[in-house]
């Protein structure tokens, strides 16, 4: 039976007040799951594991396809905004798109056009610099860029969510800086090795885990509310002083106009393979924290951030006219 036969079978159902096996039968044929980011990148990854979980519980396949640019709002305003909510097309979000750059890009889409599965994972983001740079910890660059205003350049995503926490970080302490923009992480991480950035803010540190660990790279700090069990010793800005803590998620979307009755049938098939040990596992080696959130505390989680850092990028000057 085709995927168009059983969407015209289900909204019959529906519309006729039936809730048999038919109108939850899901899923039935190959699922999409459209990652906005690069082949290899920390949300690819992510992606791909969902996927090989997924085809085993659900006995389907699962593809995942990569949509990249405009720094995940490519694919992301693709499922907003440009396909139908029948349960096979599913965004790997981030929170770049759908918190932060509506505001500083003026985009067309925002929460309200997605409705979600739920929250995959949570990750860490650190401050890297040079090994042969004088810091040690973030109060020494911060003491030394108060000191030199504007004269240090640091990598990150122009207008994304590094830009706008670190900013809010030197706004709190009086410190200034130049951005470097950069699109991804391995450019971050190559800008700082090669010099030509100061200081670095990855969306994930474990881009730079291999140079951290062979000492050409320090991590100067983390933006967590605890300390990260792969460097103990690497203090948060919480330990520092500075009430900032941000994790950037990965979570799963459709769009809005999913079927209420077929997006509960997701989020049951869904929540079992969300919390698969062996999902786990796989996203620990990606050096990232398992957090699944059931579909409605998603929603919510990302119109509070939504609306939180559409007020700060307002009053940074950043949003869009």
């Amino acid at each position: 039976m085709t995927r168009k036969i059983i969407s015209i079978l289900l909204a019959l159902a529906l519309s006729l007040g039936i809730t048999g096996a038919l109108a939850v039968d899901y899923p039935t044929g190959t699922i999409t799951l459209i990652c906005p980011w690069g082949a290899g990148g920390s949300t690819d990854i992510t992606a791909r594991a969902v996927a090989s979980v997924a085809e085993k519980a659900f006995g389907v396949p699962v593809v995942v396809v990569n949509r990249e640019g405009g720094a995940s709002t490519i694919g992301t305003q693709e499922v907003a905004l440009n396909t139908e909510g029948d349960g096979y097309t599913i965004l790997v979000a981030t929170i770049n798109a759908l918190a932060i750059l509506p505001h500083t890009l003026g985009l067309e889409y925002s929460p309200a056009d997605f409705k979600a599965i739920g929250q995959v994972s949570v990750r860490d983001i650190g401050i890297i610099c040079s090994a042969d740079k004088p810091w040690n910890d973030i109060n020494d660059f911060l003491e030394d860029a108060k000191e030199h205003p504007g004269e240090y350049l640091v990598a990150v995503p122009q207008g994304g969510l590094q830009h706008i926490i670190f900013q809010t970080l030197c706004n709190m302490t009086g410190a200034s800086f130049t951005v470097y923009p950069v699109s991804g992480d391995t450019e971050n991480l190559t800008a700082v090795l090669g010099g030509v950035a100061d200081l670095g803010v990855p969306g994930s540190y474990d881009v730079a885990g291999g140079q951290i660990e062979a000492g050409d790279i320090k991590l100067l700090c983390f933006f967590s509310d605890r300390r990260v069990e792969a460097y103990p010793d690497v203090p948060t800005l919480m330990d520092l002083g500075y009430d900032i803590s941000v994790y950037p998620w990965t979570a799963m979307l459709v769009p809005a106009d999913t079927d209420a009755e077929l997006l509960a049938k997701m989020q049951e098939v869904w929540a079992g393979v969300l919390q698969d040990e062996e999902l786990a596992e796989m996203l620990k080696k990606n050096k990232q924290m398992p957090q699944y959130l059931d579909g409605d505390s998603t929603m919510k989680s990302i119109q509070t951030q939504y609306d939180s850092f559409g007020a700060t990028i307002e009053a940074m000057g950043l949003a869009a006219e």
